[in-house]
């Protein structure tokens, strides 16, 4: 973004976000994008996103991890207690594919 100049573009909160240690995810089917960018902060040796009530007892967060080596990656929805403790997860596993830089990488 900074190399083709829409890092500037975008407002100053944007840019403070896009600054921190943060994966921006964005899933696809098929080659059809599934919903806007999902944005996960560190945490560790994956990425978890910001926690969610679920029901007055339970929250969720969704986990990110991949092999950079692989491309394998695991996301899971994580549910947590109302204290904050892990009670159980749904994970789901696949495989990046790689993006030819030729693509663009936008919605316009």
């Amino acid at each position: 973004m900074i190399e083709n100049g829409t890092f500037e573009k975008l407002s100053k909160e944007q840019q403070a976000e896009m600054k921190k240690d943060i994966l921006m995810f964005r899933g696809y089917n098929k080659g059809v994008p599934l919903a806007n960018e999902d944005y996960f902060h560190a945490d560790g040796g994956s990425w978890v996103s910001d926690t969610a009530p679920l029901d007055k007892n339970t929250s969720m967060r969704v986990r990110f991890s991949i092999s950079w080596k692989t491309l394998r990656f695991k996301r899971s929805v994580e549910l947590l207690e109302p204290d904050g403790t892990f009670k159980g997860d749904v994970p789901a596993y696949g495989k990046c594919e790689l993006v030819p830089p030729d693509v663009q990488q936008t919605a316009h």
